[in-house]
């Protein structure tokens, strides 16, 4: 027995789709837009800014204006700063010095510090010290240094310390603490980690 023979089913002419209708639609009725055409766009989209008097969307931009202008950018040191006048029982404005560092790295930390430190003890150790030049108490802001670990600033601060400890000159003479968001001391507790030299008589 042959096979059997299949016929095609009949040629039937597919329905566009929907958005290809509203595309011949669109481009039969698209007509190149004229200069008053232009200027119509123009003067509709810059009204508000062109009215005086107080419309709808006049207030709209003048109430984002309003709340623009009281954003104010919060840096560490400021933060340091705030929190340090409100808790520290020594902080005087005549008498301190503020000095930042963004390093993450224990030895720029060092180096930051002991410069620092150098700088003060030409002030406190000269013969004739200038008056009003040196601080007496300084506060090193490093708010990237161990941000989290109160443990390792106080580990850091104690090999500072046993380094301050074994020159002459200073080892009477300054004294080092540290301030920190996690401090185990409540009143210690700074939102950014701080070092705190300060110069004894």
């Amino acid at each position: 027995m042959p096979p059997p023979v299949f016929t095609p089913p009949p040629q039937v002419e597919e329905p566009r789709a929907e958005e290809s209708l509203e595309e011949e639609q669109a481009e039969s009725t698209m007509v190149d837009p004229d200069s008053d055409f232009v200027q119509a766009l123009e003067m509709l989209f810059s009204k508000s800014s062109l009215n005086e008097d107080k419309s709808k969307d006049a207030s709209f931009y003048d109430s984002i204006g309003s709340h623009l202008e009281e954003l104010t950018t919060v840096t560490p040191l400021s933060m340091a700063q705030t929190w340090i006048s409100q808790h520290d029982d020594l902080f005087d404005v005549t008498s301190c010095a503020f000095t930042t560092s963004d390093t993450p790295h224990v030895d720029e930390a060092y180096e930051f510090l002991f410069t620092n430190l150098a700088m003060q003890s030409t002030q406190f150790l000269s013969e004739s010290p200038e008056q009003g030049e040196a601080q007496k108490r300084q506060y090193l802001v490093l708010h990237n240094f161990c941000p989290s670990s109160a443990t390792s600033t106080e580990k850091f601060l104690r090999e500072a310390d046993n380094i301050i400890r074994t020159l002459p000159s200073l080892r009477d003479k300054v004294k080092i603490e540290c301030l920190h968001p996690e401090h185990v001391q409540e009143d210690k507790r700074c939102p950014i980690p701080v070092f705190v030299l300060q110069w004894t008589d």
